[in-house]
């Protein structure tokens, strides 16, 4: 796994390309499930298409929270659980 910091290709890693469509699957499955929901992230992951693991879809869900806080000009941080 890639330290704080890396980017993917530091760590061996493939840059993962998402398009519009899987982005907004990944944040409507990302409120469909809840933070109580049992085994979330496998089933935000299952939600989207094009095969992305649950590790895949933390990682971009954090980069868009990142992205959302910057254009609101806020601190960043990730996303809640």
């Amino acid at each position: 796994m890639a330290a704080a910091g890396a980017s993917p290709e530091d760590s061996g890693e493939k840059a993962v390309a998402w398009t519009q469509a899987q982005e907004l699957a990944l944040v409507r499955a990302f409120k469909e499930f809840g933070k109580d929901t049992p085994e979330r992230w496998d089933r935000i992951a299952s939600a989207v298409p094009g095969g992305f693991t649950k590790v895949h879809c933390q990682r971009r869900m954090t980069q868009l929270h990142a992205h959302l806080k910057e254009a609101k000009g806020q601190p960043t941080g990730s996303p809640s659980s």
